[in-house]
């Protein structure tokens, strides 16, 4: 099991490996190069106010997806093949963030963590959504205590995020508030559930749970 384990460990680690290189030298090369090539017609006179309004859309759109490019980069970089690097990247992250703050921070992990990670995009989405939620706690919560716990099971990977702070009213919540909107969209592409639970003044839980493939 242990031989077969760190087989498939290799080719998570090669396939993330290709996808990074294949983003570093062509979609982050194409970007990088239109926002030279904008930057360059911005410089020169004037040319108008739409086509002005059209050229800094281009240049801003591009260089949000070169730094989401970067951030995915990064986060390949930092993170091993196993789950349990995974969690531990996680748990620096959410240390580090919460920390400085005051707030305590809790992370536990069950099951089994030695299972490859997530291939291809997957596991940066996984992430994505941990570090949003942090993100949500730390701008609309004013939370004393965060704790996140992840089980990996046979066929499901489950993470909670559960704060004390100020909750919010699920009922008719002002559009991008908490970000709930964002990581929805993330947990649906996965093809993963995600419920939110909350009480103004009762804190908040993220629940989220992944149906993992047969292995």
């Amino acid at each position: 099991k242990r031989a077969e384990d760190d087989r498939r460990n290799i080719a998570t680690l090669k396939e993330r490996e290709e996808i990074s290189r294949w983003l570093h030298d062509h979609i982050g090369a194409d970007l990088y190069n239109i926002i030279l090539i904008v930057d360059s017609v911005q410089r020169k006179a004037p040319q108008g106010p739409v086509l002005d309004q059209q050229l800094a859309w281009i240049s801003d759109t591009s260089r949000k997806s070169l730094a989401s490019i970067r951030n995915y980069l990064d986060f390949v970089s930092q993170v091993g093949a196993s789950l349990k690097d995974l969690v531990g990247h996680m748990e620096r992250y959410g240390s580090s963030l919460l920390s400085p703050l005051g707030t305590e921070f809790t992370f536990t992990s069950e099951g089994d963590l030695v299972r490859p990670v997530l291939s291809g995009l997957k596991a940066f989405s996984f992430y994505l959504i941990f570090k949003e939620s942090l993100t949500n706690i730390i701008k609309h919560a004013r939370a004393r205590k965060v704790v996140a716990k992840m089980v990996a099971t046979a066929d499901h990977l489950v993470m909670s995020i559960e704060d004390d702070g100020e909750g919010f009213a699920s009922e008719g919540v002002v559009a991008g508030h908490y970000g709930t909107a964002n990581i929805r969209a993330r947990a649906e592409e996965m093809g993963a559930e995600l419920r939110i639970d909350t009480t103004p003044r009762r804190g908040t839980r993220v629940h989220f749970s992944l149906p993992l493939k047969a292995r």
